[in-house]
């Protein structure tokens, strides 16, 4: 499990064909009956048996034989919520925040130690002192230094200690 802590759980196993592209995939699902709320999460060898192929970076997938049609990843709207402004009493600990259309229904519960203090937009703060930025950028050129050879003859104009013949 994701928190480290081992179980025995009993799961069961379904093999799905599933169509993409024209294409059959036969794939096996597991399912745990005691989770509640579950995505499904397919994995890399769904990904190879189906052919396809991920664009993390540009944000798109496709299947390896049709590379030029390509889908966007499925980006979830974020959810908009009112906050109401309200005081805690010094001996909360926990706080709900609940939907204001639907007061029953509790959004989530949040310790007190998670609240930050609300700066009015527009209004400076004092943040103390900055440390100034390192400039950045290319290195200095070097000018050439003369260059002897392994006899240790003058040679040619050169960075490096090498021979004459090769500068």
């Amino acid at each position: 499990m994701a928190d480290g802590i081992r179980q025995t759980i009993t799961a069961l196993s379904a093999f799905v064909n599933l169509y993409i592209e024209g294409k059959v995939i036969p794939t096996e699902f597991l399912v745990l009956p005691e989770a509640k709320g579950n995505k499904t999460l397919l994995g890399r060898d769904f990904l190879n048996a189906a052919g396809i192929v991920l664009d993390v970076q540009g944000g798109k997938w496709y299947i390896f034989e049709n590379p030029r049609r390509q889908y966007e990843f499925f980006k979830k709207p974020l959810e908009e919520i009112a906050i109401i402004a309200f005081e805690l009493r010094e001996d909360e600990v926990t706080y709900e925040i609940a939907d204001p259309a639907n007061p029953d229904q509790v959004l989530g519960t949040y310790h007190i130690s998670a609240l930050k203090d609300y700066h009015e937009p527009g209004v400076e703060r004092d943040t103390g002192p900055v440390a100034p930025l390192r400039k950045r950028g290319r290195l200095k050129k070097l000018p050439p230094v003369p260059s002897r050879d392994v006899n240790g003859t003058r040679g040619g104009v050169c960075n490096t200690l090498i021979s004459k013949r090769d500068c």
